[in-house]
């Protein structure tokens, strides 16, 4: 059934507001158990990406990063240069391309691995706790089908 322009307007209106909604209070919720933990000294909102990645495979590249969570490279370089700043990264050369430098965690970033996935699993169960575990399942593949669907650029 096709819908007219009117009511698709007001679909995608009530969309941008339910996704930016989401965005500020998931942000927040991220923000609060940082805060909570007692890690706001170096964690913030946005480094989440780079780290879990570091922590899965040290030694990437700003590139591999971005390619893996399919971000702007811009995006991973802005929350690489908060976490080097926090002492958690360091950026150094490639051995076999000196054109490349790649991040690798410091002995201060390693000491947040548990506690960085502790943190991640605690706030991804407050996200769904309103949610069955289809629930979860079909809203994540919605969204990404989403997102996958909109262009990047």
């Amino acid at each position: 059934m096709a819908k007219d322009g009117k009511s698709a307007r007001r679909d995608l209106d009530r969309v941008q507001y339910l996704l930016n909604r989401a965005h500020f209070l998931v942000t927040r919720l991220i923000e609060r158990e940082i805060r909570r933990n007692g890690f706001g000294e170096h964690l913030k909102p946005g480094m989440g990406t780079v780290l879990h990645a570091l922590f899965e495979s040290d030694g990437r590249t700003i590139s591999q990063v971005a390619s893996q969570a399919r971000v702007a490279k811009s995006s991973v370089m802005n929350a690489a240069r908060s976490i080097e700043k926090a002492g958690l990264i360091v950026f150094e050369p490639d051995e076999n391309d000196l054109r490349l430098r790649r991040m690798r965690l410091t002995p201060l970033g390693e000491s947040f691995r548990k506690s960085c996935l502790s943190l991640a699993l605690d706030i991804e169960e407050k996200v769904f706790a309103g949610f069955s575990d289809s629930e979860r399942r079909q809203f994540v593949r919605l969204l990404g089908k989403l997102v996958d669907g909109l262009p990047t650029e």
